[in-house]
């Protein structure tokens, strides 16, 4: 769903072309590049353009320090009680 933000994650290997051909078949792109990942915990951060305006830019795939910081804030204070789970 657009504007919801899942994460944090942790990527173990490298990008790799059409690692599954068919993931973003609704969504009318290509993306041919893709990356797995994994997941301790999953946090949900909704509205997310409205709280991280940086992330309205199309196809951001780097994030400053800073912008990382107030990704990983912005999680946090959506739910409290799972900062337990990024260690």
């Amino acid at each position: 769903m657009y504007g919801i933000l899942y994460g944090p994650f942790r990527v173990p290997g490298k990008p790799r072309i059409h690692l599954d051909s068919y993931i973003f078949i609704d969504s009318k792109r290509n993306y041919p590049s893709q990356v797995e990942v994994e997941w301790s915990r999953v946090m949900k951060l909704d509205r997310v353009f409205n709280k991280l305006r940086f992330l309205r830019k199309d196809l951001l795939c780097r994030l400053t320090p800073p912008e990382t910081v107030k990704v990983l804030v912005e999680l946090l204070e959506e739910q409290p009680g799972k900062l337990m789970a990024w260690a």
